[in-house]
């Protein structure tokens, strides 16, 4: 499985199913961690900040807006902590999320993108931006994938619905939009299905792996 835009990988454990192991993946370095929470610190105001573990999500402040939301969608409650502390016991970060009003998001994303160009840095919507190690993104994870499976691309399906998707539908043999993707997406794709709120997922599997 791929997780936080292709800088984790993970499968079931053959030990015991409970449990995922690490297969594939490219932690950030702790010190650009550091410097990138100091930069967004220092040049915003209302967005938050969070790190992803290979088990967990950390915030600063679980009363913030945006962190409440995020707790919402996924399902998952965040581990509360002090960034500093956290760096200090040297967790892997695989991944930063920045989340806050669209323009101050866009800001965001140049100055990061200017002070770290090695950096994957994407927004995953207007008001998320994601940053990763260098060389990391869902394509070059989904080709990983398919290599240790020994799965031909062209026989590799991706269906996705934002910006940090255009570049895996592009690489996939059959690269598909959900019909809520921006036109950008839609734009890269083979086929654009449904939206999701009408299931365009479900519409995709039904339509190609019903038999």
């Amino acid at each position: 499985m791929i997780c936080y835009s292709g800088a984790l990988i993970v499968e079931k454990s053959p030990m015991d199913q409970q449990w995922w192991q690490v297969i594939g993946g490219n932690a950030l370095e702790t010190s650009t961690v550091r410097h990138v929470y100091r930069l967004v610190k220092e040049n915003v105001r209302k967005t938050a900040v969070l790190l992803y573990t290979e088990e967990n999500w950390f915030v600063e402040d679980c009363n913030n807006e945006a962190v409440l939301e995020e707790s919402h969608i996924t399902g998952v409650k965040p581990v509360t902590t002090s960034f500093e502390d956290l760096l200090d016991d040297q967790h892997k970060i695989y991944k930063i999320l920045c989340i806050g009003p669209e323009r101050e998001v866009a800001q965001l994303e140049e100055k990061l993108k200017e002070t770290f160009p090695q950096l994957a840095i994407d927004r995953s919507k207007s008001t998320y931006l994601e940053i990763m190690a260098p060389h990391t993104t869902k394509a070059i994870a989904m080709k990983w994938l398919a290599d240790r499976f020994k799965i031909d691309m062209e026989e590799v399906m991706a269906v996705g619905d934002n910006y940090n998707d255009a570049e895996m539908i592009q690489a996939a043999g059959l690269g598909i939009a959900m019909g809520n993707a921006p036109k950008d997406v839609k734009k890269v794709a083979d086929e654009v299905t449904l939206s999701n709120d009408k299931d365009g997922l479900a519409h995709v599997i039904n339509k190609y792996f019903s038999f």
